[in-house]
């Protein structure tokens, strides 16, 4: 029996294992270049600091020279909320244009309490989350009036700089176009393609859920967004046709940049700033309900924006 200290058999130095006696631990290894996870290799871990102590020799000859930042503990796709959301326009359009049925307002409405709830769960999940690495009341109470000043400074940047005003601008646009194909009952594929991608792009749910997505993986939001484009589509395709499908390509386009931005960018800040984000877009996330329902007032979620940006810098300036 060779000490756990001393050269093995091949002669190499064997260094002391921290699960040595005890059952492996399962770990996954994500693709390099798609982000899959490959699952159900069972590997001895090693500590950071003795994980790689040579480039060509390993004392256990059983564990995979893999670098280190291919390691992930649990399984990830990229992007896999937009690829939701793109199969769900897709089946609502497939859908719209084989059922010629009419959708009864109360379902209509059950629907849209369903989804609305929903994201009232994803806000909780959203905030709990961000307040995870809070230690204490006080620590809460500090996290909680980061986030409230974020976005009283958020709304604030937004509005000086217009955003919900251009969004509304898009939007009226789409509007626009949709209304004249209904008059004229010409569906050109033109008028869908842009119309519908305005409008799946325009939505709060897009930026929101493409951020969240890539900051920490979770796609809970898209998943929202993805219930309520494929209701949606399986309008859109009744009056624009088929141009209405290929607006999957922008949305794929415009969320996935938007993830692989943020998930960029999170690997590159600290956990207790990705906190931060999380826990405000969870506040906004909060507010999607009265979008969702359409009740009284529109809200101008979109001036909220910034505060997904001023809560990270805030955090890291306290």
């Amino acid at each position: 029996m060779v000490d756990s200290n001393s050269d093995d058999a091949n002669g190499a130095t064997r260094f002391p294992h921290p699960t040595d006696g005890k059952a492996d631990p399962l770990m996954e290894f994500p693709h390099p270049c798609v982000g899959f996870a490959i699952r159900g290799q069972i590997i001895r871990t090693w500590s950071a600091t003795w994980m790689f102590y040579s480039a060509n020799t390993c004392s256990r000859t059983d564990f995979p020279i893999v670098p280190l930042s291919f390691i992930r503990l649990s399984p990830r796709v990229i992007g896999l909320g937009t690829m939701i959301d793109i199969g769900a326009i897709l089946l609502g359009g497939i859908v719209g244009a084989v059922w010629r049925g009419q959708m009864k307002g109360e379902t209509q409405q059950s629907l849209q309490k369903i989804i609305a709830l929903a994201a009232y769960i994803v806000s909780g999940i959203l905030l709990w989350k961000g307040f995870q690495l809070v230690e204490g009341f006080l620590g809460f109470l500090k996290a909680f009036f980061i986030v409230f000043l974020s976005l009283i400074l958020g709304n604030a940047l937004g509005k000086a700089i217009g955003i919900q005003k251009l969004f509304t601008r898009l939007g009226r646009h789409a509007q626009e176009r949709m209304n004249a194909a209904q008059k004229t009952g010409k569906k050109d594929f033109n008028d869908g393609f842009v119309t519908c991608a305005l409008l799946f792009c325009v939505s709060p749910m897009a930026l929101f859920g493409a951020l969240q997505e890539g900051v920490n993986g979770n796609c809970l939001v898209l998943l929202i967004k993805a219930a309520v484009d494929g209701l949606s589509m399986m309008a859109f395709i009744r009056i624009f046709g088929w141009g209405s499908i290929f607006s999957v390509i922008p949305v794929a386009a415009y969320q996935g940049t938007l993830t692989l931005a943020a998930m960029w960018t999170a690997n590159r800040i600290e956990p207790e700033l990705v906190a931060a984000i999380t826990a405000a877009n969870g506040m906004l996330v909060m507010c999607l309900p009265l979008i969702i329902l359409q009740t009284g007032r529109k809200f101008p979620i979109n001036d909220w924006l910034p505060a997904l940006a001023v809560a990270p810098l805030i955090t890291w300036l306290w």
